[in-house]
């Protein structure tokens, strides 16, 4: 997991300056359009749209995204938002959560198997899927200025 973890701030790093000319909303980058990988655990979220968002304790847009996506749940009910710790340790996950709170599920993945089938390269990567359970839109990073676009994306996905 440390080498996972190492190879998404690699990515974020270098990447940045595409993922900031990216993202614009969600991109229809990686794995657009493909089913969504299960998630062991979470069958009663088929048929629904969800949003899944994969995060790291250290990870500071993470800190930024959690206050949007409550407000987001709040707003719209039926998007399910799910949390995907990658943190290697669960009490620094549990730290972070206790002064970010999430009125959302949140899960654990410290080993990263469900990043790594979801090919989280940064931090933090969102994925919204869509009713039928496709990956419709993902972004890396968090961008305050980028709400609006990020929550059309999400409103053409509750409309279907």
């Amino acid at each position: 997991m440390k080498t996972f973890i190492k190879q998404c701030t690699l990515a974020l790093s270098v990447g940045l300056s595409s993922a900031l000319l990216s993202a614009t909303a969600f991109s229809e980058g990686t794995m657009q359009g493909e089913a969504a990988p299960p998630i062991p655990g979470l069958e009663q979220y088929k048929g629904k749209p969800v949003l899944i968002d994969f995060w790291a304790s250290w990870c500071e847009p993470c800190q930024e995204s959690f206050p949007w996506m409550n407000e987001i749940k709040a707003q719209y009910p039926d998007l399910e938002i799910i949390a995907i710790n990658l943190d290697e340790e669960k009490a620094t996950a549990e730290a972070f959560l206790k002064n970010n709170t999430a009125d959302f599920k949140v899960m654990f993945d410290p080993e990263g198997v469900l990043a790594e089938k979801y090919q989280v390269d940064g931090m933090p990567s969102s994925y919204l899927v869509d009713r039928d359970g496709n990956i419709v839109k993902h972004h890396v990073g968090f961008f305050a200025d980028k709400k609006g676009d990020y929550e059309n994306d999400i409103k053409k996905v509750l409309d279907k």
